[in-house]
């Protein structure tokens, strides 16, 4: 059987039994608003996929078959009204808000023209170091290279751990790094979740000595302008702040952290005029310092990628469901109400749960 079809019996027991409710609820109370996080908006998923992160894609076609299944159930609300739901705690009806992380320019070019059309608000959450510099994200980059190396790397794992070997990263990380050679997703991610920025962009600097990747495939990861920023928000749409270098604010030190918040809410202002009140936690990461800096920064909500607490203001730690063109995917490799239900509600959670600490 396959995994889809495991799934998608799961989730139809627990959905037509009332269970997923029922758990659902313990990770969200069915009177708060359901979050859901994007990344780019592409027209051909599997053309996309070859040259992106897979996780990080959704076709149009997708999205709007989400957004229909959604606008059945709830009530689209800004993130203003969200956000201000999580912060007094006030109840109402089943409601469900849209973001998008880092700014894409197909975000602008295929989801807005959708969401005007349909009258539904969202919220893009921009890295504004980037935006409008004619470059494309740290993440991006590596992943192009690192995929690359794959194809002419004889053993990319032993390869990566001479590389790494240059830079300040201590043995037990290289260890973590090389045992997640699987591929280059895998790679990418124990990269980017185990180094700082600074360490990064030198290894993206050294691998680029030793690989090439076309400018036709970076192309298709541009980011948008502030014009096309200012645009949608002219049009309604909230636009927050995803930091100014999509740093993983938890790898980060102290000053670092300060500068990527205070930099890029000074950056939204200067660059649009938007007193900026939100902020997304690149990859959902934070801890109650970086609550704390993001507070003092001048946000007043925060939002992470789970349903964990542990800060000293719940505003801070606001859940969100990131998705993706798979999700809800089930048995014959199709759409299923029932696991978009329980993906949705958290109810797969009950199981894998979060395993991050968020006090330190």
């Amino acid at each position: 059987m396959s995994r889809g079809m495991i799934k998608a019996c799961i989730a139809g027991a627990l959905h037509y039994t009332g269970i997923d409710r029922l758990i659902g609820a313990h990770a969200r109370p069915e009177s708060m608003p359901l979050i859901l996080g994007y990344h780019r908006v592409v027209d051909d998923f599997n053309a996309s996929a070859r040259h992106s992160i897979p996780a990080m894609l959704v076709s149009t076609r997708t999205l709007e078959r989400h957004l229909d299944w959604l606008g059945r159930r709830y009530a689209f609300i800004s993130l203003d009204d969200a956000a201000e739901r999580f912060r007094s705690g006030r109840r109402g009806r089943p409601a469900a808000v849209l973001t998008f992380d880092d700014g894409y320019r197909d975000v602008y070019e295929n989801a807005f023209p959708l969401l005007q059309r349909k009258g539904i608000p969202a919220a893009v959450f921009v890295v504004t170091g980037v935006t409008g510099a004619g470059e494309i994200l740290l993440h991006d980059e590596l992943f192009l290279l690192v995929r690359r190396c794959f194809e002419v790397w004889t053993s990319p794992g032993d390869e990566l751990t001479t590389v790494l070997a240059a830079f300040d990263v201590d043995a037990e990380q290289q260890a973590a790094i090389a045992a997640s050679t699987r591929s280059p997703y895998d790679t990418t991610r124990a990269l980017l979740t185990r180094l700082s920025q600074p360490v990064l962009r030198a290894l993206v600097t050294r691998l680029s000595d030793r690989v090439r990747i076309p400018q036709s495939e970076r192309d298709g990861l541009a980011l948008m302008d502030w014009r096309m920023v200012s645009e949608m928000h002219r049009a309604g749409h909230a636009i927050g702040s995803h930091t100014r270098t999509h740093a993983y604010l938890t790898n980060e030190d102290p000053s670092a952290v300060v500068s990527e918040l205070q930099e890029s809410r000074a950056e939204l202002a200067r660059f649009t005029g938007i007193d900026a009140v939100h902020f997304a936690y690149p990859n959902g990461d934070f801890n109650a310092a970086i609550a704390t800096a993001a507070e003092e920064a001048g946000y007043r909500y925060a939002y992470t990628t789970c349903s964990c607490n542990g800060v000293h203001a719940p505003q801070f730690a606001i859940p969100r469901r990131m998705v993706w063109e798979r999700s809800g995917i089930g048995a014959g490799d199709r759409f299923s109400s029932a696991v978009f239900h329980c993906e949705t509600r958290g109810v797969f959670d009950f199981v894998s749960g979060c395993g991050r600490e968020r006090h330190a």
